[in-house]
């Protein structure tokens, strides 16, 4: 009777510790790492966005990512605009989160600004919201569409992420959180709004 128990404790499945859920696991499709946990970033911190050779180079990087400054509004507009400007306003009952995100191209060509930044909004831990891309002119006198412009090399542009959620989110005392990754690496980031 003994063996027998001793049987079962060797053919059940072992668990999981719970350090085990920070490591990155292998997707079986593919070798690129999976991340369970995003990295917690803070305003105006530098992401450097790597290159493929990146482990035999360091200095090979794609570009690079701060977050310049995140806000809740009903409308969005550029910082700085012109006598005609483009602009975002809520349906009724909603409010936009923007987080506008500084992207510097390194490549030796230009890239599609819809290609640098995926990002999606989570709402107390719980719900789930996805947004959509803006680019804002370098001088911030209007908006244009993403997918129809190009970030030059050596050049600095801004992207604005734009989340309609319901407008309690913006008084509330619930976490909004962003998460994203940057021109389609498995690594995901995460940024605090209310902080």
């Amino acid at each position: 009777e003994a063996n027998s128990k001793l049987d079962e404790l060797n053919s059940a499945p072992e668990s999981s510790s719970f350090s085990s859920t920070y490591e990155s696991a292998v997707s079986s499709s593919s070798s690129e790492p999976v991340y369970l946990f995003p990295t917690k970033v803070m305003q105006g911190e530098t992401i450097e966005i790597p290159g493929p050779n990146f482990l035999r180079d360091p200095r090979d990087q794609l570009g690079s990512v701060s977050i310049e400054y995140a806000k809740i509004a009903n409308v969005i507009s550029p910082s700085n605009p012109d006598i005609f400007y483009n602009y975002y306003e809520a349906s009724s009952g909603k409010i936009y989160v923007d987080v506008c995100f500084s992207y510097e191209n390194y490549e030796s060509n230009a890239v599609m600004a819809d290609e640098v930044i995926s990002a999606e909004l989570v709402y107390d831990d719980e719900y789930h919201y996805t947004g959509f891309s803006i680019l804002e002119y370098v001088d911030h006198s209007d908006f244009t569409y993403t997918n129809i412009t190009s970030v030059d090399p050596l050049t600095r542009e801004y992207v604005h992420y734009l989340f309609e959620v319901p407008s309690e989110v913006e008084y509330s005392e619930y976490s909004i959180e962003i998460i994203f990754s940057l021109k389609e690496g498995a690594k995901q980031y995460s940024f605090d709004v209310r902080k």
